[in-house]
């Protein structure tokens, strides 16, 4: 080992660049690295709803729907109105309601009160929508822009939408906290100016370097998402072998000691570092 420490600093500054080049690379690969936030996709594949999921797309035309939107106090065309604007959004792929199952120009009292129950009850209808996953985000804002905050709406798709908009903003917060946080540590257990300095740099190059290699995978789960961003990337992530082995965070973790350890070599390791 003390022979492969003795050729990373003769060639320090070989690799220093090396590394700048890498993490300019990685910043703009990581922007391409999608982020699964769909909680349906932690379920394993022989999991009973995971397979009842594939049979039903197997077996029915269409998409399965994944939210559920109640509005109150409506009358029957009122309540066909709000459909036709369910219907309209863009990214709802369909609804369905009462009139989908039955002739609603019969008289309710002549009809199945089971199946009315189940879409119209207490001036209430609920409405079953089928969101496409690509646009998730903008049709579960735009559903709530037809019905009003005073309506309701659930399911996979809302909640998989709500978790992705707020994970965003919570990543922000806890990052801000996190660096200053970690920086006021530093700044009182260091000796040198420069050491807070250095180390938070060696984290941020590490996180960028792990989430543009991320693109190999395609797409990172939304819960190894969070702890890279906020720089936990030497805590396991529970559940991470779900994608991907455990083990694939190592080498980026490897890179930020060699940052860390090259880049005070080559500022002057005594001068940076005093004992």
């Amino acid at each position: 080992m003390e022979r492969f420490y003795e050729q990373v600093v003769k060639r320090r500054k070989s690799i220093l660049i090396l590394f700048i080049l890498f993490s300019i690379v990685c910043m703009f690969l990581q922007s391409m690295v999608a982020v699964n936030y769909d909680m349906n996709d932690y379920l394993p594949s022989d999991a009973q709803s995971t397979v009842a999921l594939e049979v039903m797309q197997e077996e029915f035309e269409g998409g399965i729907p994944n939210a559920r939107v109640m509005v109150k106090e409506v009358t029957i065309p009122e309540a066909l109105e709000y459909k036709e604007k369910l219907e309209a959004v863009e990214g709802v792929s369909s609804v369905i309601w009462l009139d989908d199952s039955v002739d609603i120009t019969i008289p309710f009292s002549l009809l199945d009160s089971e199946v009315v129950e189940n879409y119209y009850q207490k001036n209430c209808a609920l409405f079953s929508v089928t969101v496409e996953e690509e646009k998730r985000i903008e049709a579960v804002e735009a559903i709530r822009e037809v019905i009003g905050e005073e309506n309701a709406m659930t399911g996979s798709a809302v909640s998989t939408a709500l978790a992705t908009t707020n994970t965003i903003s919570e990543i922000q917060t806890i990052t801000i906290i996190a660096i200053i946080f970690v920086l006021l540590v530093l700044v009182l257990t260091t000796k040198s100016w420069i050491q807070p300095v250095i180390i938070l740099l060696g984290l941020g190059v590490a996180i960028m370097i792990n989430n543009g290699t991320n693109l190999i995978f395609g797409e990172i789960f939304a819960r190894i998402y969070r702890l890279w961003k906020i720089g936990k990337k030497n805590i396991p992530a529970h559940g991470g072998s779900i994608l991907h082995p455990d083990d694939s965070r190592l080498p980026c973790i490897q890179c930020q000691c060699l940052l860390l350890r090259f880049l005070a070599d080559l500022w002057g390791g005594n001068r940076l570092w005093p004992g």
